[in-house]
């Protein structure tokens, strides 16, 4: 594993900026902030800035949540060392908010990573995608991104399936009429430098905004990889939230499928398993994981519409 001391770093100054795009996620956010705060990236002493940018809201809602990350800071579990800002910019689009937040990413910092306000990072999802890029940029500079897969939750944080993406393929990606697609999550970790540099479009439509934003990334001639461990396993170290106000309407469309209905992903569930919460995934053996993994249903990231019971086989 690269240790951070293995890593040149300026003393006070991020590795990492962490870039959050607030929208009507108030009962998550919380969540979502110490997820990052508790990273083991940062036990392990590496340092990182949390940029969260209000997207719109109204004014009161944007003083709540900064309010809320600042009664945070009193708390044993935030590290000193990470710097934090709430910034509120007019609504322009998904993607032109993250625009903004180019503003305030430290010039030292060497990767970024974006995460939704309503989404939980595992303790070690910055630290694993780290070693990835660090390791690989050392024999190929063209990578500039490392991604991972998600495990679906609920508005109460229960796990409810699991997400997949395929390998990343640059011909697939970049041709639309693709029979395959090579989706990349929204969890990847990219370096600082295209992050700043990318221009993406507008958005009109709530689906597209990962694929513009990673190919504005990626460019004529990036390289992204997934992340697997060291058994050639899937890494899913991303909890993906599915609720009513999500942008990209996961749970809506589930819900109206008549297959399914309102217990949407709950109807492909064994009706006798307990679903686990992520904060009791987190505390889970291997083998347990392997057996919920098993048991949960599916959906492939082409369109993130296409919902399918297990088993299958998981890798």
């Amino acid at each position: 594993m690269t240790t951070i001391d293995q890593v040149a770093q300026t003393d006070g100054k991020p590795l990492i900026s962490v870039v959050m795009s607030y929208w009507n996620n108030l009962p998550y956010v919380q969540d979502a902030v110490e997820s990052v705060v508790t990273q083991t990236f940062i036990s392990n002493g590496g340092r990182l800035e949390l940029i969260i940018i209000a997207d719109g809201c109204p004014k009161d809602e944007y003083s709540r949540v900064g309010e809320m990350v600042e009664s945070l800071t009193s708390y044993a579990f935030w590290p000193k060392s990470t710097d934090w800002d709430v910034q509120w910019v007019s609504h322009r689009g998904k993607n032109r908010v993250l625009e903004a937040s180019k503003a305030f990413i430290s010039r030292e910092s060497r990767y970024t990573i974006v995460v939704d306000t309503d989404d939980v990072l595992a303790p070690v999802f910055v630290q694993t995608l780290f070693d990835e890029l660090e390791t690989q940029r050392r024999t190929n500079p063209k990578i500039i991104m490392a991604y991972c897969d998600s495990i679906l939750i609920d508005e109460r944080g229960f796990c409810v399936g699991i997400a997949t993406a395929p390998d990343f393929d640059r011909d697939t990606y970049f041709n639309e009429s693709a029979d395959e697609s090579n989706y990349i999550p929204g969890n990847a970790i990219v370096v600082t430098e295209r992050f700043k540099l990318s221009d993406p479009r507008d958005l009109d439509t709530p689906n597209r905004d990962k694929w513009i934003r990673h190919t504005a990334e990626l460019r004529e001639d990036g390289i992204a990889v997934r992340v697997k461990d060291v058994h050639g396993m899937l890494v899913r170290n991303y909890f993906y939230r599915q609720h009513k106000d999500q942008m990209s309407g996961h749970k809506r469309r589930l819900e109206a499928d008549p297959r399914y209905g309102e217990r949407g992903f709950f109807a492909l569930w064994p009706e006798d398993v307990e679903k686990p919460h992520w904060r009791t995934w987190l505390t889970m053996e291997r083998e347990k994981q392997l057996w919920y993994l098993s048991l949960m249903p599916h959906t492939d990231t082409k369109a993130w519409n296409h919902y399918t019971p297990n088993p299958i086989e998981i890798t």
